[in-house]
């Protein structure tokens, strides 16, 4: 009885403990029957660790397979994307590519919240390289994966030619072995296997080469326009023109590995897919000089779900801190499985350097490709290597292919120190500049006073302000856009053209034929009147800055890229919507006073001038909103057109307003017009007076009492008020 007690006790704790234990579902790829293996014994390594040491843990692991997946290098992980997108809880952790990295950040925890300092100490380097970003520690590695070069000992040893270190120590041993090996009708051997297939292998090799060119080791990989870039390039077409085929240079991997395997290559540049490749020795990749080499740095990094529950995060950070332990690391990574460990300090472990090659590990020089650094990483690598192989197999210009490769990523901004074009511009912006305001001494010699007499001087400075505010407004649009340059040129130009018209619309308003007491009292505080007005634009203008422009990449496919400045929000919007009404409402009214006040002969030939500068200007909005609605590709022709709208601003408004009237000025021709146009326009107002005189004679014989007779009556009488307005040639009372 007691046994059975006994026996049936052990069987619950064991059950129990079974269906407590948490399980973390952990999801990784592999077509290859020797990661299936890693992968299993992985799983139970961590599950008989967490029995042991009673972690109620258990790791389940869910393979993706060439059976029940899509043979494509980035399927898995955009797969584990999508899923984690929707914020799903179907797995807790993933193994993935460090090339997704950035985008997979927002979705995986942060492991400095989870592990230890001192155990993420031990994975700085390389490891840091692929599995943080922005600060974030989102993946750590299993295991590390490089780009190495093969040498074949059989052929090194025969012709007494040691491992080359440089790249033209390998094109000269390469061609020196050829050529022997062809003396003895070997027309099968290939010097160089370069691995340059379509695809992301391509940008893994051409990146990595370009690497391998830089000036020291601390250098950063060489810009892809410079001369640097140029010399790398020239010598891997010499090399794949010397030493191999286009054939061979651009096969894929299972092609790739069988040519190791049957010996028909002299060197060749593959990922350390086996550490025991028969009769070829494992050396970093060469380099421009003995000192500097280049590997791709490729790996399979641990990520935590972020949507799973806290108790799964810390169970799953257990995981990874066993997964990534000096144990797993030493015993399965390096010693069974022959693999690169990103834990570093084992290459200083006699034991492990008895079965790996610490000093190949040491003296590897690895670069992540760029996938952490750029928005759309797969578009970019694909435009990288289709230009890349156009330069190695189509005869493309190497300077044309550089060119198009840089103009991908680059923004190119409108300056006057990269572009004649808008230097050009620059110098006529600041002659503009200087010509306005040399123009102004016209309003202070006695002989052009009279061509100035509709405003006051001050009035005219403040015009005259309002003019150089709208030119400078072209000055913010030169070199690298910002968010407050995209302010200051709004700011600038709004209250530039304020400036314009508030002057003229104060005119108007004390100029009021018929005399009233608001053009009375605007007389008497002028300054008051338009300091109210350009502080409330100013400061509705100013409250943009609470809701800054953004800057809008205009990406163009085959083109130059460049920036605008973009409102996107409703905040924004609404402000801007503000403004403008401010300027319809001001660019409306002095049109209206303009009819008004017609003919009143202190005013009469000023306002003929500003009736064309009025015409003028509508043409001039019309432009600038046809070239706002313009989808235009080219940012030269975007940012002239602006300045060319702002030239023509300142060509018929300010130059007509300052020099060529006067110059085409002719007194006696001038008030002869005049009379003309007062003439025809009382002609008009007597005749159009008279019919409603007596419209409105009729309609009260018919009825005085209706009140469609007297709203036509009030119509009648508020129309005769207008035109007798419009007609006074005088002030009247």
């Amino acid at each position: 009885m007691n046994k059975k007690y006994l026996f049936f006790s052990l069987f619950i704790y064991i059950y129990t403990g079974i269906v407590n234990a948490i399980t973390i579902n952990l999801a990784g790829q592999s077509f290859l029957k020797s990661f299936e293996d890693l992968y299993a014994l992985i799983t139970r390594e961590f599950n008989k660790y967490a029995k042991e040491n009673d972690l109620d843990i258990n790791l389940n692991f869910i393979l993706f397979s060439i059976e029940n997946t899509t043979k494509e290098w980035d399927s898995f992980d955009s797969a584990m994307h999508l899923l984690l997108q929707q914020k799903k809880t179907k797995y807790d952790m993933l193994i993935y590519d460090p090339l997704f990295t950035r985008r997979l950040s927002p979705h995986l925890v942060n492991l400095k919240d989870y592990l230890p300092k001192e155990h993420l100490d031990q994975y700085l380097g390389d490891a840091e390289k692929i599995g943080v970003y922005e600060d974030k520690w989102v993946g750590m590695p299993l295991l590390l994966k490089y780009t190495i070069l093969y040498s074949n000992k059989i052929l090194l040893n025969k012709y007494d030619e040691k491992i080359p270190k440089t790249w033209d120590q390998m094109l000269a041993t390469g061609k020196r072995i050829l050529e022997e090996e062809r003396k003895n009708n070997n027309y099968d051997l290939i010097g160089f296997n370069g691995y340059y297939p379509k695809g992301e292998s391509t940008m893994c090799s051409a990146y990595s080469f370009l690497y391998s060119y830089r000036d020291s080791k601390e250098s950063p990989v060489p810009e892809i326009n410079s001369k640097t870039a140029e010399e790398a390039f020239n010598m891997l077409l010499k090399i794949k023109n010397e030493l191999s085929n286009d054939e061979v240079f651009s096969i894929g991997e299972d092609n790739h590995i069988m040519m190791l395997y049957m010996g028909t290559v002299i060197f060749s540049n593959f990922w350390d897919f086996d550490h025991e490749v028969p009769n070829y020795y494992m050396t970093p990749l060469p380099g421009k000089t003995e000192d500097v080499n280049g590997s791709c740095l490729g790996g399979y990094l641990l990520g935590i779900n972020n949507y799973i529950t806290n108790e799964k995060k810390r169970a799953a950070s257990e995981v990874i801190k066993f997964l990534t332990s000096e144990y797993i690391q030493k015993e399965v990574i390096l010693k069974q499985f022959k693999c690169f460990s990103a834990l570093t300090k084992l290459y200083d472990d006699e034991e492990v350097c008895s079965y790996t090659d610490c000093e190949l590990m040491k003296s590897i020089q690895g670069i992540e490709r760029p996938s952490s650094k750029i928005d759309n990483y797969e578009d970019y690598s694909s435009k990288y290597t289709n230009l890349i192989n156009d330069f190695l197999y189509n005869n493309k210009p190497l300077k044309e292919a550089l060119t198009e490769i840089d103009d991908i990523l680059k923004i190119y901004h409108f300056s006057q120190k990269t572009s004649t074009i808008a230097l050009i511009l620059f110098i006529i912006i600041q002659i503009i500049f200087c010509c306005v305001i040399l123009m102004t001494a016209l309003l202070f010699i006695p002989k052009f006073k009279k061509y100035f007499r509709f405003l006051s001087n001050d009035l005219w400075i403040m015009y005259v302000l309002g003019v150089i505010l709208v030119i400078s407004s072209v000055f913010p649009f030169f070199g690298a856009l910002t968010s407050l340059k995209c302010f200051f040129n709004h700011i600038i130009l709004s209250t530039g053209l304020n400036f314009i018209l508030t002057p003229i619309l104060y005119q108007l308003l004390i100029n009021f034929p018929k005399i009233n007491v608001y053009s009375e009292w605007l007389k008497k505080n002028k300054y008051l009147f338009i300091g109210l007005i350009e502080f409330i634009n100013i400061l509705i203008g100013s409250l943009l800055l609470l809701s800054p422009y953004k800057i809008k990449e205009i990406i163009i496919e085959e083109g130059k890229n460049y920036e605008k400045c973009q409102l996107d929000n409703k905040y924004g919007t609404v402000i801007l919507i503000i403004q403008i009404g401010i300027l319809i409402i001001k660019f409306l009214s002095i049109n209206t006073l303009i009819y008004l006040e017609w003919n009143l002969a202190v005013i009469a030939h000023e306002l003929k001038i500003i009736v064309i500068m009025m015409g003028m200007d509508c043409i001039l909005i019309a432009l600038y909103c046809i070239y706002k609605l313009l989808n235009i590709t080219n940012y030269i022709t975007y940012y002239t057109l602006y300045i060319g709208i702002i030239v023509l601003f300142f060509l018929t408004n300010h130059t007509y307003l300052f020099i060529i009237r006067i110059i085409l000025s002719n007194k006696d021709g001038d008030d002869e017009m005049v009379m003309k146009i007062r003439q025809s326009t009382h002609s008009y107002i007597h005749k159009l007076t008279t019919s409603q005189q007596g419209n409105i004679s009729k309609s009260s014989h018919m009825s005085n009492n209706t009140e469609t007779e007297t709203q036509y009556s009030n119509k009648s009488k508020t129309l005769t008020n207008i035109l007798k307005i419009h007609e006074s040639t005088s002030f009247f009372s």
